[in-house]
């Protein structure tokens, strides 16, 4: 937020200023090139007085390093965004991470409470002496297959 403050303060001073090279001075554009300074094409620095020609090439200085700063404020700003970015790419990672995990551990649940289940009811159909030899080999297979699927399930809350 101090960035775009800064930034914007510094767009609007050098807004104000026609290019980098231009200075306006006492209602007059004066160009100023490797510290001399011209006027319409024509050199003047012999011409202005050494009070007139400092004050030029000060604003000239000043304008210059406006620039730099606007220049600066935007690399930073810039710079920000791109961080701000990341941090963003991060959490959504985190996010989604998370929510892989709680489904994982939604699955186990589910398995764990279906063999839990498919045991209690194997247990009493047992106890009554409903299950015969052949209906013996189908239960155990059923319950080998449940619990497979619960340390597949544990295996993947693992991974993650």
């Amino acid at each position: 937020m101090r960035i775009l403050k800064i930034t914007g303060l510094l767009l609007c001073l050098g807004i104000s200023f026609v290019t980098a090279q231009e200075v306006d001075y006492n209602n007059e554009i004066y160009t100023v090139k490797n510290n001399k300074v011209y006027k319409a094409g024509e050199e003047q620095t012999e011409q202005l007085t050494n009070a007139a020609k400092e004050e030029i090439i000060t604003r000239f200085n000043r304008i210059k390093e406006q620039e730099k700063a606007v220049k600066k404020a935007e690399r930073e700003e810039e710079k920000a965004k791109r961080k701000q970015k990341k941090v963003e790419k991060e959490l959504k990672k985190e996010k989604a991470k998370a929510k892989k995990i709680a489904k994982a551990r939604a699955n186990l649940a589910k398995a764990e409470a279906k063999l839990k289940k498919e045991q209690v009811k194997f247990t009493k159909q047992k106890e009554k002496g409903k299950i015969e030899l052949d209906d013996l080999s189908k239960w155990d297979e059923k319950l080998l297959k449940l619990k497979e699927k619960v340390t597949k399930a544990q295996r993947r809350l693992k991974r993650l």
